[in-house]
């Protein structure tokens, strides 16, 4: 972090471009920030998509009167442009102390990329077995364009830009906080943040960034699909996915007659052992999981806020008003690549949980789906949750529910500033 003798800074703004809307976020300084201010801005459908000069215009017409009428303090901002405008590569390279160079020169080579006009920042991961002496990189580039775009923008504004992140490493920095120990670094966390546009993956060992990937499959497919089927826009056909809950949760199935039976014969014995087998289960997992609770969580005997509530565990088939199926099972395929990738990297050292984020991961049922595919232990996260004060902020949408949307706002609140 950038330090400064004046500890009366404000904190800076945080902006997340989205592909359907833009969060802003500020926080308060201290060990324990908590959100003074928040606001959100919805793209209209008409603008999203490839119009980015439109879209531009209306970031400028609308986000000074947004931060003035929502209470942001302070002119720096430190903001992160949608995934869609950022590559994520997976390269090695020779030891060096200058992978950038090495980095511009494999993407000109392998991807036809002029990279002259790039902005690349890169992530030394490790040697992988197989790797020939070769270190493991995650690149990330951007057009310099495009990221002078949003300095313009906000020039206009007279606020500066201080820093910009990227979308997948801000989903780390958004639990920093629960991996703050040595120990965390044995816990394997598969991070999928389920945007409207695209669907952002990320895997940390505690705090480290160990595989980052960017999958071109969001809502706006599953909306599609449903404008096909009910011959509608993509507005009203995402408006109907929410309200009916076309992507449904699967619920255990009933116990058959014989089971009632033997149960009631028993006294209801063999649903308490299921049940007790259950709890000692997730209990271990809780164990192995030692690393998941800051301090504030062990005094309390709780766990952390930020990793939300628990996936149910998928019961039997469920009938979806709308076949979603290829689109499902192309998201788990791609999901499943990326944890194949992780244990070919690091061999013999499976993903403990996956953590759901992102405006899609409200379809609880769309996670069960994808938990199951992965066989893994699921929770539904809400790093907004820990930062939430008192007093809710005015510009905070739906204030009483859970925002696992504003993942990246959260990761960027706690990001660095002086890179």
């Amino acid at each position: 972090m950038a330090l400064s003798m004046f500890t009366s800074l404000a904190s800076p703004i945080v902006a997340d471009f989205g592909s359907a809307s833009v969060k802003l976020l500020q926080v308060s300084s201290g060990d324990k920030p908590v959100v003074v201010a928040a606001a959100e801005l919805v793209i209209p459908d008409e603008l999203r998509g490839q119009a980015i000069d439109r879209r531009f215009e209306f970031f400028a017409q609308k986000l000074p009167q947004l931060l003035k009428d929502n209470g942001f303090k302070g002119k720096r901002v430190v903001c992160c442009p949608p995934s869609a405008q950022m590559l994520v590569q997976h390269m090695q390279l020779p030891t060096t102390d200058t992978p950038i160079e090495m980095i511009k020169a494999q993407l000109q080579a392998q991807l036809s990329i002029d990279t002259s006009g790039v902005v690349v920042r890169s992530v030394a991961v490790t040697s992988s077995p197989n790797s020939q002496g070769k270190v493991e990189h995650i690149a990330f580039a951007i057009a310099r364009d495009d990221v002078m775009r949003y300095v313009d923008l906000f020039k206009r504004m007279k606020i500066q830009v201080i820093a910009v992140h990227n979308e997948v490493q801000s989903l780390l920095y958004a639990f920093d906080h629960i991996n703050r120990r040595e120990t965390d670094v044995s816990v394997s966390t598969l991070y999928v943040d389920l945007g409207w546009g695209t669907t952002k993956v990320a895997i940390g060992h505690g705090r480290q960034l160990v595989f980052a990937k960017c999958i071109a499959l969001g809502g706006r497919h599953f909306d599609q699909v449903v404008a096909q089927a009910f011959k509608c826009d993509l507005t009203t056909a995402r408006a109907r996915r929410l309200a009916e809950d076309l992507l449904p949760l699967r619920q255990a199935p009933a116990l058959t007659q014989q089971q009632q039976q033997q149960s009631s014969d028993q006294g209801g014995l063999a649903i308490l052992k299921a049940g007790m087998a259950q709890a000692d289960s997730d209990a271990r997992l809780e164990n192995n999981l030692h690393a998941t609770s800051t301090v504030d969580d062990r005094r309390g005997g709780g766990r952390p806020r930020a990793l939300g509530s628990d996936v149910p565990e998928a019961g039997g088939p469920v009938k979806m008003t709308v076949d979603f199926t290829e689109q499902l099972e192309s998201l788990a395929d791609d999901l499943s690549m990326c944890t194949r990738y992780h244990a070919a990297c690091f061999s013999g050292r499976a993903i403990d949980r996956v953590v759901f984020l992102g405006g899609e991961a409200r379809q609880i049922g769309l996670c069960q789906y994808l938990a199951e595919a992965l066989g893994l232990h699921a929770k539904s996260g809400d790093p907004l949750a820990r930062l939430l004060g008192p007093a809710t902020p005015a510009g905070l949408p739906e204030p009483g529910e859970a925002h696992p949307a504003w993942a990246v706002a959260c990761g960027l609140s706690a990001a660095p500033v002086d890179m």
